[in-house]
């Protein structure tokens, strides 16, 4: 089943400020990970300021039961990353070692 995944977009033309960004994760070789850049579906506008530099809304259409690396700005200089994963309740946030135990669990019911 799909679900919906709101993350906050900042722009600026001046500052060299953290973008956001959602990718698949997977397992790669030797334990680690690798990423696959998600496309967002919409962009929500309603909670933005009045030039449009914050408070816009990425809306990603994203599967149950699979791992999500997400990367949210936390104001001008700082992002926010986790990983997240739906149980088909709620999003839930995971540690990297969490994260990688259930994929780990995953690739090996395959």
């Amino acid at each position: 089943m799909k679900r919906i995944l709101q993350v906050e977009e900042r722009t600026h033309k001046r500052l060299n400020h953290p973008k956001s960004w959602v990718a698949r994760v997977s397992l790669a070789g030797k334990g680690g990970i690798e990423r696959s850049f998600v496309s967002f579906a919409k962009r929500d506008y309603s909670g933005a300021n009045g030039c449009g530099s914050c408070g816009i809304m990425r809306l990603y259409v994203l599967d149950e039961n699979t791992v999500y690396e997400v990367q949210e700005p936390q104001g001008w200089k700082h992002a926010h990353r986790r990983f997240m994963l739906h149980d088909g309740s709620s999003w839930l946030e995971l540690s990297l070692a969490e994260a990688i135990q259930c994929l780990t669990s995953k690739s090996t019911k395959s």
